[in-house]
């Protein structure tokens, strides 16, 4: 029985995390200008694209939080876009982080 709850769960969860993931497009740029109140990005089939930035909007660098200031003209950028919309939802640029090595004992 336990284990069928915690089947139900997963499931739950999973599903949870793919509709949320639906809710977005995906954009893959570099930027070409940016504001206080707007973001524009050169997608990758060289066409432009300007995107509102609000209240709501997210800056995220390296996998860690950041700010509007932290993003220059020129970084490569993957944008979640609410479907239906041209709000920039989360901003995510900067390298990937570098794994951690675990500490060695002996």
């Amino acid at each position: 029985m336990r284990h069928l709850g915690a089947s139900i769960a997963l499931l739950a969860l999973v599903g949870a995390v793919a509709f949320a993931h639906g809710d977005n497009d995906h954009l893959r740029g570099v930027v070409t200008a940016i504001t206080a109140k707007s973001i524009t990005i050169q997608l990758q089939d060289n066409k432009t694209r300007t995107l509102t930035l609000t209240a709501k909007s997210a800056f995220e660098k390296s996998g860690d939080p950041a700010q509007i200031k932290d993003l220059k003209v020129g970084e490569r950028v993957v944008i979640d876009v609410p479907k239906g919309t041209s709000e920039a939802r989360l901003i995510r640029f900067g390298p990937p982080k570098k794994p951690t090595k675990p500490s060695g004992g002996a």
